[in-house]
């Protein structure tokens, strides 16, 4: 709930000026698109760092290595020279994924800015004074995002030097050429970029939507309304939710009265979650004002 300075703040600005220059409606909560790009930019610059030194370690290597294996015919003694390789590039990508700690921190905080900026100039254009507080809840919500995009990012090496061990010994047991072999790795190389973009995109989405969330519930915001993008990449589950009112509180409903009667979201085959929280979603949401402009009398 709004806090006992900002309501006296509110009251007084009240006295003063009545409802001029406010508005009726907050405004939409705009997706911070210019943070996720540059999120995506610095995941695949990443990835190309890994890619490039699984090329200097392992495939400049592999011709070498299936020499040794052709000579020593039914010997598997490169496939120890191979998981040699392969050992050395987790220990380093593990010291690479650690130095992307200072990214994550610096995204965060992006994010964080970003959301404290628009809600506060949403709930503003209303009210007519500033009620964003930086409280408990903002902080832990950063640190599990922190903490689970360290996660991802220490699994977009890992898997990629998993699936470069198993293309490598599965194309060297098969007797595959060495360029197609290394044809394979490179795809690898696409298949990890496209999770990168993934992962910029949903993380940037999904805390951007959570601290709105938790915004609009400190100040007693019950409900909202869902926006889209708008374009033909939104899915047809998101489409059926666009400008109609949702609950904070249950993910499950949606109202297309204004809120005098609720239907089941599954019923009208649309997306069971809040703004931001599916993959790759770039949705957001206008705050539902007029409950607390009743309780503050304005």
């Amino acid at each position: 709930m709004i806090n006992q300075p900002t309501m006296r703040m509110i009251q007084r600005r009240k006295e003063l000026l009545g409802r001029r220059g406010l508005k009726k409606q907050a405004p939409i909560m705009t997706y911070p698109k210019v943070i996720e790009k540059k999120y995506q930019a610095e995941l695949i610059n990443f990835v190309n760092v890994i890619a490039k030194e699984i090329n200097n370690r392992l495939v400049e290597s592999l011709n070498q290595i299936d020499n040794q294996r052709k000579i020593e015919l039914n010997l598997d003694s490169w496939v120890d020279s191979v998981d040699d390789i392969m050992e050395s590039l987790k220990v380093w990508g593990m010291a690479k994924a650690s130095e992307m700690l200072a990214v994550i921190t610096l995204k965060a905080s992006q994010i964080g800015d970003w959301n404290t900026k628009q809600f506060k100039q949403s709930i503003k254009t209303v009210v007519g004074v500033d009620p964003i507080s930086k409280n408990q809840g903002y902080q832990t919500l950063i640190q599990s995002w922190s903490k689970e995009n360290s996660r991802l990012i220490t699994s977009i090496q890992a898997n990629l030097l998993d699936d470069v061990a198993g293309v490598t010994q599965r194309g060297m047991s098969a007797g595959k050429s060495i360029n197609d072999i290394s044809k394979e790795i490179k795809d690898r190389y696409g298949v990890t970029k496209s999770r990168a973009r993934t992962i910029a995109r949903t993380e940037t989405g999904k805390l951007n939507g959570n601290l709105t969330k938790q915004r609009n519930q400190e100040l007693g915001i019950k409900t909202y309304y869902f926006i889209t993008s708008n374009d033909e990449r939104v899915r047809p589950s998101h489409r059926e939710l666009h400008n109609l009112l949702c609950k904070w509180g249950d993910d499950t409903v949606c109202s297309r009265d204004g809120g005098k009667t609720w239907i089941k979201r599954k019923s009208i085959g649309a997306f069971v979650g809040a703004p931001g929280q599916d993959i790759n979603c770039r949705c957001t949401s206008r705050s539902n004002v007029n409950q607390l402009l009743e309780e503050l009398g304005i």
